[in-house]
């Protein structure tokens, strides 16, 4: 289908040169300009479909105040409906064929057909300039007596010497060194593509004589200099009976020779009159304007509101359990609740509220800071987001009126600083979550799985400026202790530490903040393998094949000039890479991830585009941009995404549907969407390109730079952002 509306705007640009062309041009002696002309407009319409160009247009935002406010219990409050943007299409069985669905196939095989044609040509036309020649200058003269004649290709000019008296031979090399000089015969061979492509446009065709009517023009302008106009037209007229049938030479009496003759005698247009080709520019514009840009309503945020942002983002960092007083200005009713602004003695600031209905515009409050909130969401029971808010909030546990009458208390605010819950998955695995409460809104959570018949609670450990603390120790932590923990921090099993002191480490979690603990010799050599090789190009010789158990190919061994390196074989793909390779073979290896495993001596490549004598044999992942980042630090539920999208690629094995009106993607089974620094996979993924988020569902998140696997319910990652957001964390599969 969109093939099928890119060749509809490429007709509705090419009736509007060309009928600028008509009504303007036609009759002016300005042969090269119209050459010109012609070619130029006949590329931009099938370039100016391709462009794609968005224009912001900022609207003000409307801020509702809020005189009353009622409160809806959270029982009535219903998920907003939601229309989808696609219709999934339903496959009624029958023998009914859906003849719409044969259009694409129908379009190809004739433009197969029309190319097929025009080849033919050019080789029947190659063929007889294989045949003994006479240069004269630059011109390569072909006796022939039957088929065309009297016409040229490039700078072979086929003659019928037996009609021709020396005079006239001498005209028409002359008219034929025109052709010759100009390249004209490439633009028979461009309009011969052209008529392929958009074979069922009549303007195509009449684009085509207007082409070859001005390349005579131009040739018969520059012959009657030298012969005189007078006798050029009496040659003309004799040698107007005999034409070729051909349609990719320049015949020399081929196209009407009526407007031939008549356009000798015209007066030549006055230089004033090439002003008239700028008039073709508002046409452009106008195309241009029509097809590639799209117009985006976005708020305009004004000075106050980007120092309302500020302020808020600064003063819940740094008021943190401190209590500040003054006056809420207005009431904003969002989404998904009330924001205050509310004006204290440092300035305005937005603060979530959560005693809706007992706060009007006007009071003058009390209210403890307990940090800022980045992010309020509402879902659906599937996860998708449906209201958030749009900027950040500081949120309170505390808030009292001028009267010191209480309005709101937050429940429950001394919870332990690490708390665990445990859930049975069958006789060999476990599932726990462990949540470490900072007091700062930023909770670091994580679901861990643990196979094995060992059902005892996992052991926690919690590494704090390069010291390390057991689960008891870090129980003791006070309030002042936990609220100045960094904000950089992260957590993964034991095993890829380097604890000697943590004994059973495959039954152990450490969260660190900070500083990230020295790696493990394992966990230091995948990282240096994924630096080392992660999207370098590699070359070698292949000195083994592995197979597995099943006696499936599971790899193969390449030596290169520095070290040797296996390449990993999933077993899906074995018979297909098996076919392709042999030992001895000299290979040509794209790296995308390459991993050190503990079993093995040597770096693994573990998805990568593998090519033989420059040709592509198999490619993995999608084709990434390489860049040579260095790689920030991570933590679990707060991730450092993307901050742009220069580069991507999407695959899905199921269905992929791209919505360009709404920029929308939306891929389903075995879904992959890869970016310069991440790999996401999953059941389903969303990329809106308007906002700037992607949803993936059922994830795993790839690291390229490190080649760390996160397997997690869902994520939400939104690039307008810093940080996204990564819900329900299993564990590092790595």
């Amino acid at each position: 289908m969109e093939l099928f509306y890119y060749l509809l705007k490429v007709s509705a640009c090419l009736v509007l040169f060309f009928a600028f062309y008509l009504l303007v041009l036609n009759k002016l002696t300005f042969f090269k300009f119209n050459r010109l002309y012609l070619l130029a407009t006949l590329l931009l319409s099938f370039v100016i479909p391709t462009l794609q160009f968005t224009i912001e247009r900022e609207v003000e935002q409307v801020q509702i105040v809020a005189e009353e406010v009622v409160e809806i219990p959270a029982n009535e409050i219903q998920p907003m409906e939601t229309i989808p943007n696609f219709v999934e299409s339903t496959t009624v069985e029958g023998t009914s064929v859906d003849w719409l669905a044969l259009i694409p196939y129908a379009y190809i095989l004739v433009t197969l057909v029309i190319l097929s044609l025009g080849i033919r040509k050019i080789l029947k036309l190659l063929q007889h300039t294989k045949q003994k020649t006479i240069t004269i200058n630059g011109l390569k003269l072909i006796s022939k007596a039957d088929g065309f004649t009297n016409c040229s290709f490039f700078n072979y000019v086929f003659i019928d010497e037996k009609s021709l008296s020396e005079n006239e031979l001498e005209v028409l090399l002359q008219h034929e060194s025109v052709h010759a000089q100009q390249f004209h015969s490439i633009d028979k061979i461009v309009m011969m593509l052209a008529k392929a492509t958009v074979w069922f446009n009549p303007v195509v065709y009449l684009w085509d004589k207007a082409l070859e009517q001005v390349h005579e023009y131009e040739a018969d302008e520059a012959t009657s200099n030298n012969f005189g106009s007078k006798e050029y037209a009496s040659l003309l007229l004799k040698l107007a009976v005999d034409q070729s049938r051909s349609l990719l030479v320049h015949n020399f009496v081929k196209s009407p020779i009526k407007e031939r003759i008549k356009m000798l005698f015209n007066s030549k247009s006055t230089n004033m009159k090439k002003l008239m080709y700028l008039l073709v520019a508002p046409i452009a514009l106008g195309l241009i304007w029509g097809f590639t840009v799209e117009v985006i309503e976005v708020e305009a945020k004004d000075k106050k509101t980007n120092e309302l942002i500020r302020l808020t983002e600064k003063t819940g960092k740094e008021l943190w359990g401190t209590t500040i007083k003054g006056k809420v200005k207005t009431i904003l009713l969002t989404g998904v609740g009330e924001v205050l602004n509310f004006q204290y003695d440092k300035g305005l600031i937005r603060v979530f509220n959560p005693a809706v209905g007992k706060i009007k515009i006007g009071d003058e409050l009390a209210m403890k800071v307990a940090g800022t909130v980045q992010q309020i969401m509402v879902s659906d029971a599937k996860g998708d987001i449906l209201k958030e808010l749009d900027a950040p909030c500081i949120t309170v546990s505390l808030i009292k009126s001028a009267n010191g009458a209480l309005l709101y208390k937050l429940k429950n605010q001394q919870k332990p600083f690490i708390s665990k819950t445990s859930l049975l998955k069958g006789n060999d695995y476990r599932e726990e979550r462990i949540t470490l409460n900072t007091y700062s809104g930023k909770i670091l959570s994580a679901k861990m799985v643990f196979v094995g018949q060992n059902h005892k609670p996992a052991k926690i450990y919690t590494y704090v400026n390069g010291k390390l603390f057991n689960e008891q120790e870090s129980l003791k932590f006070d309030k002042n202790f936990i609220s100045k923990l960094s904000t950089d921090r992260g957590f993964s099993f034991a095993n890829d530490f380097d604890f000697p002191e943590i004994k059973d480490k495959n039954e152990a979690v450490v969260f660190w903040f900070g500083q990230e603990p020295k790696l493990s010799f394992a966990k230091t050599r995948s990282r240096q393998a994924a630096k080392t090789y992660n999207g370098q190009v590699i070359g070698g010789k292949v000195v083994d094949v592995t197979y597995n158990e099943s006696k499936l190919m599971n790899g193969f061994i390449v030596k290169t000039s520095k070290e040797t390196v296996k390449a990993n074989v999933e077993a899906k793909f074995a018979t297909q890479i098996h076919n392709m390779i042999k030992i001895g073979d000299d290979v040509s290896i794209k790296v995308y991830n390459a991993d050190y495993w503990r079993q093995m001596d040597m770096p693994i490549l573990i998805s990568y585009k593998l090519m033989k004598n420059g040709k592509l044999l198999f490619d993995r992942w999608p084709k990434i941009a390489k860049h040579n980042e260095l790689p920030v630090k991570k933590n679990n539920e707060y991730l450092d995404m993307d901050n742009g999208l220069n580069n991507f690629s999407y695959y899905a094995k199921d269905s992929t549907i791209v919505d360009k009106k709404n920029k929308t993607i939306n891929l389903y089974g075995a879904a992959k969407f890869s970016t310069k620094e991440f790999i996401y996979e999953g059941s389903k993924i969303t990329y809106n390109e308007k906002l700037k988020k992607i949803k993936v569902y059922d994830a795993n998140l790839i690291e390229k730079s490190t080649n760390k696997v996160r397997k997690a319910d869902s994520i939400f990652v939104d690039l307008n952002q810093s940080k996204g957001i990564v819900f329900g964390v299993i564990k590092d599969l790595n």
